[in-house]
């Protein structure tokens, strides 16, 4: 399997997986704000204690952290493949790797503080 190949099943992968958190943190948002909707929307699945624990879990933000940190990485990896100079693209790519991982670890600093 390529590299290429590889980049795009994680990019894939990961796409899915962001848009299931996202999902989440989005119901469990409106569900702090108006409880009784989502509760009567959900029909009673998502009540206000569910509603916590969704949007205050440390794992579901790390993990969060991380996928979207993939996914970002993969995604402008892939996007530097198409630069014709091999100089340009090793240095864009150093340059993301080097971005991801600050950005990263800036939040993860943040998500343990």
């Amino acid at each position: 399997m390529s590299i290429i190949r590889l980049y795009r099943l994680i990019l894939d992968i990961t796409a899915i997986v962001l848009f299931i958190m996202i999902y989440l943190y989005l119901i469990s948002g409106y569900g702090l704000i108006k409880t009784s909707t989502i509760e009567e929307y959900s029909g009673g699945l998502i009540g206000r204690h569910n509603v916590y624990l969704l949007h205050l879990n440390p794992m579901l933000r790390l993990g969060l952290i991380l996928v979207t940190a993939l996914h970002g990485t993969t995604g402008f990896t892939l996007l530097s493949y198409r630069i014709k100079s091999r100089r340009y693209r090793l240095a864009t790519i150093t340059f993301i790797h080097s971005v991801m991982v600050i950005l990263t670890l800036f939040l993860l600093a943040i998500e343990f503080s």
